[in-house]
């Protein structure tokens, strides 16, 4: 990608002195993939979606993650995630509960 060195080496404050730009790359490869917009065959290998190849001819290079999260396959990712983080909120305040007697 012809990063700088200074940015290649970039790391995280965290404890785990995660990689900046390798981890932004996983995360936008993961919103891609989350949108319809990118298919993986298997691990490390992806492959542009026919809708993917929509949004290049209309859009370009100028992608945003706007763009991307408003993709409906994105939507209802989402949806199905924060309903099962619900429910699993659900369960552990019974269990918790269940603990406490």
């Amino acid at each position: 990608m012809n990063l700088p060195e200074e940015l290649v080496n970039l790391r995280y404050p965290s404890k785990y002195h995660d990689l900046v730009a390798i981890s932004r790359v996983a995360w936008a490869l993961s919103d891609l993939k989350l949108a319809g917009l990118l298919i993986s065959p298997r691990r490390s290998i992806y492959k542009i979606s026919d809708t993917e190849k929509l949004l290049l001819n209309k859009y370009g290079l100028n992608i945003t993650r706007e763009l991307v999260h408003s993709q409906p396959a994105y939507i209802e990712h989402q949806k199905k995630f924060q309903e099962k983080s619900t429910t699993d909120e659900e369960v552990l305040e019974e269990q918790t509960f269940e603990l406490a007697e």
